[in-house]
């Protein structure tokens, strides 16, 4: 787990290398800087909707398998830099199905999963409009495992990645698109698999004016 963990966060902060090297987090000349609209620290909402999907979520000797359920969530985030803020999230992550033949009898085993998730994240404009976004943190996940005679049920940490486009609507309502992968979701009591979530969303920022532009500066004409 830790070193699955490790390869991640190396992964993020790679990403973050990558993005702060990029020509948009140069220093911008003189002209550049006048067309430039100053940033405004901002907290957000927004609510997701897509699908789920739980890689591995079966044995091979399962005679049905269903990996693939809606999963949806609200988020909350406050984005204090440019390229910083912090973001969490509710996600209901649906279920997996499995079907396994015991004994001569067809048995049917339901997995469920739930969890808050803690991240950074870090944005990058592509124009005025479109913006791209990353974030890495964990998910705290609560899963059961609901079978023919019993259900069983635990919960843990999973570390988390996740990447993006948002498109702003408006100043303040920004839609958006977001994969994120949910590291080793479960546990040998309930089972385990890793998570794919594909979502589209849309969020409201608050306090968010329009942007305007920094006026250039006159150069000063003698008479």
């Amino acid at each position: 787990y830790m070193s699955k963990l490790n390869v991640i966060s190396f992964s993020f902060f790679t990403l973050f290398s990558v993005m702060f090297s990029s020509p948009a987090f140069s220093k911008p000349n003189d002209s550049e800087q006048a067309q430039t609209p100053s940033f405004e620290p901002y907290f957000y909402v927004g609510a997701k909707v897509g699908q789920m999907h739980y890689q591995n979520a079966c044995e091979d000797w399962s005679i049905s398998c269903d990996a693939n359920d809606t999963g949806y969530g609200i988020f909350a985030g406050y984005q204090f830099w440019q390229y910083l803020g912090f973001e969490t999230a509710y996600l209901d992550l649906g279920e997996a199905v499995a079907g396994y033949s015991e004994s001569g009898v067809d048995n049917r085993y339901v997995g469920t999963m739930k969890g808050w998730e803690l991240s950074a994240i870090t944005r990058m404009n592509l124009s005025e409009s479109f913006e791209l976004f990353a974030k890495a943190g964990s998910l705290y996940w609560d899963g059961d495992n609901q079978g023919p005679l019993n259900t069983t049920s635990d919960s843990d940490w999973a570390p988390m990645l996740g990447i993006g486009l948002e498109y702003a609507i408006t100043p303040s309502w920004v839609a958006r698109v977001e994969y994120q992968y949910m590291d080793s979701l479960g546990s040998e009591l309930i089972g385990g698999s890793n998570g794919h979530l594909t979502t589209l969303g849309i969020s409201y920022r608050f306090e968010r004016s329009h942007s305007k532009a920094k006026a250039a500066p006159q150069p000063l004409v003698d008479c």
